[in-house]
């Protein structure tokens, strides 16, 4: 029997908890983002190219209404090409400045450094541009990636980076890093749970398996079956429920507590670190049509 996945989905939401993080350096970091506005000439924001939506700070676009604003969609290599170009089209219909990257390749230095040279001050003084985005979205790696020397501290966890620094790329150039940050309400549910698919929250913040069946019920939503392939799992395994996947997949990896039960906590970390490390990949966990609807509801629960 087939599965409305898109239906359990709906139905799993319902019943998880909202998550909501946002420690004191986080807001700390916003009033300095804003006292320091003013001294800005663009704005760049590095975007998880799967969640383009959930990782966009909404703080942003008010803080930064009359400058230039770039968004990086980073780790396009793992999201869906065709979605992706959605979510550019999305964002430049808004007014933004769009670029597709991987922080990890050699190629994306100069990408980015040809762009910013294009918006050289007229007075002749050096770019200021302020690059911000949420924890774990890969804004260290890329900051390392541009100064050519390690200028950030990269961590599979976050919160890592907790105050600014002013970064001299070249001459012409400065960075001004600023925290990983998030907003203090996470109005959007299903964001929350993106946001911590992507370890950009801290884990005491969520319950492991919560998080892996939001991730599977996501998936499969939109991609029937692309668990059970991306995994080895048998061919039958697409018309199964999320928490049928995640006790399969337990079995698949033998990963017991005692006897034959499944230890569904260290299979949820090991989907999780999957996600996050690219193992899982190929598909885009929201769409600009879908994000829509998702708000209505929220609006309506």
């Amino acid at each position: 029997m087939q599965i409305d996945h898109s239906k359990h989905f709906t139905q799993l939401m319902a019943d998880l908890p909202r998550i909501n993080w946002y420690p004191g350096h986080m807001h700390k970091a916003q009033k300095e983002l804003r006292e320091r506005s003013r001294d800005i000439h663009l704005a760049i924001e590095i975007l998880d190219c799967r969640l383009p939506f959930s990782s966009s700070n909404p703080l942003l676009a008010q803080i930064f209404k009359d400058r230039p604003r770039l968004k990086l969609l980073n780790k396009s290599d793992l999201a869906d090409p065709s979605i992706t170009q959605q979510w550019q089209d999305h964002f430049r219909d808004n007014g933004d400045a769009v670029m597709l990257i991987a922080a990890n390749k050699l190629a994306v230095k100069e990408q980015i450094l040809e762009y910013l040279r294009g918006l050289q001050p007229a007075d002749g003084s050096p770019l200021r541009s302020l690059i911000v985005g949420v924890p774990n979205v890969g804004k260290s790696t890329l900051l390392n990636r541009l100064a050519g020397r390690k200028v950030a501290r990269t961590a599979n966890e976050p919160a890592v980076t907790r105050s600014q620094q002013v970064i001299k790329i070249c001459e012409a150039i400065r960075l001004i890093d600023s925290p990983g940050m998030l907003w203090p309400r996470l109005e959007h549910k299903h964001s929350g749970y993106r946001l911590a698919c992507a370890s950009a929250i801290k884990n005491t913040a969520f319950e492991y398996i919560d998080v892996a069946l939001f991730l599977i019920a996501n998936i499969e939503s939109f991609y029937p079956g692309h668990i059970g392939r991306a995994f080895g799992l048998k061919a039958e395994s697409s018309a199964k429920e999320p928490e049928v996947l995640l006790e399969e997949l337990g079995a698949h990896w033998r990963l017991y507590s005692s006897g034959k039960n499944v230890d569904f906590e260290r299979v949820a970390r090991r989907v999780l670190l999957s996600f996050h490390g690219g193992e899982l990949s190929g598909f885009t966990l929201e769409r600009p049509d879908t994000v829509v609807s998702e708000l209505l509801n929220d609006l309506d629960a």
